[in-house]
């Protein structure tokens, strides 16, 4: 029997079985709970896995935890993941070991059984009840990650992966549970590889970012905006291309939300901004001598810094000598 007693005045017994007596693992302070490293090296364990040829492993994460420690304070995240803990233990009390995994991640290794789903079902249920801390009421709003041995390699390193990649799926769809597939590994490589393509077609370039025009990567496409009664064309909408020098055209839904999520998506919206004012100068101007204007769309996340955008399009409009009307 672990045990754990915070700084918070609460405490929360965690039982966990170990094949191995003769393996020393560390628990995490707070919770008792093993580890991450401790439960990858506790699946490691040649007695563990003969004792134990059929594991589940069931990852599950708060949303947001990070903006709660924020809002809330360290302390009283602190009481959330304690909470949380105890309904894991409570509700998987048999499981073989729990870990703390981050600082709103768990992870639960078990011995699965025909209902496991609904168990599954049963937890999700239980994790979403509000709970009363320090008068006030808080919901969490989890999601879980599932992965079987049987549909991995029988190494624990790959179930962690598994369960990972479950999790991030679930994440990704919003969805709140997933089990794992293995298409979901093959997924989460390629993802992996464009995430790092994009942070190095950017950082190559960001010297010189705003001179890019003739990137040979990103590109901008313009969408006339016309108007029905007269006619004419009242302006352009700026879309950003990227032409990946191995894949191809990428879809702009995935590479902007992957900009946005990699913190890059500042520095990519500073170029398509100038870039779009540069382009505008040299349209022609209307059959009513009026120029064309041009649309640009801004990420939520440029407005993190309200005052460096404000600073980019203020360099933007003197760069481009484009009138901001």
């Amino acid at each position: 029997m672990c045990s754990a007693i915070s700084n918070t005045g609460e405490s929360l017994e965690q039982p966990f079985t170990m094949a191995d007596p003769g393996l020393s693992l560390a628990v995490d302070e707070l919770t008792g709970f093993l580890t991450r490293q401790s439960l990858a090296r506790l699946m490691k364990s040649e007695r563990f896995r003969q004792a134990h040829p059929d594991l589940a492993l069931i990852k599950v994460e708060l949303s947001r935890f990070e903006l709660m420690g924020i809002g809330e304070g360290p302390e009283r995240a602190d009481l959330v993941v304690l909470r949380m803990g105890r309904r894991l233990v409570r509700l998987f009390g048999n499981a073989l070991a729990f870990a703390r995994m981050g600082e709103g991640r768990f992870g639960m290794l078990l011995v699965p059984t025909p209902d496991l789903a609904s168990d599954i079902r049963r937890l999700l249920e239980f994790l979403q009840r509000p709970m009363a801390i320090e008068g006030e009421i808080i919901v969490v709003h989890p999601h879980i990650g599932v992965a079987l041995l049987e549909d991995v390699d029988k190494s624990g390193t790959k179930l962690i992966q598994a369960a990972s990649a479950a999790l991030h799926h679930a994440n990704k769809t919003n969805q709140p549970i997933i089990f794992f597939e293995p298409n979901m590994l093959i997924e989460a490589s390629k993802n992996h590889q464009l995430e790092n393509d994009l942070r190095l077609a950017l950082a190559l370039k960001s010297t010189d970012i705003y001179d890019a025009v003739n990137n040979a990567e990103f590109a901008l496409m313009y969408q006339p905006i016309i108007n029905q009664v007269s006619g004419s064309v009242h302006g352009f909408e700026a879309l950003v291309r990227w032409n990946h020098p191995r894949l191809g055209m990428i879809n702009p839904a995935d590479f902007i939300s992957m900009a946005e999520q990699i913190g890059v998506m500042p520095l990519l919206g500073s170029w398509i901004i100038r870039k779009a004012m540069v382009d505008a100068m040299t349209w022609p101007a209307n059959r009513d001598g009026t120029p064309p204007r041009v649309s640009i769309n801004l990420s939520a996340r440029q407005f993190d810094d309200p005052a460096m955008l404000l600073a980019v399009i203020n360099s933007a409009i003197s760069h481009a000598g484009i009138h901001p009307s």
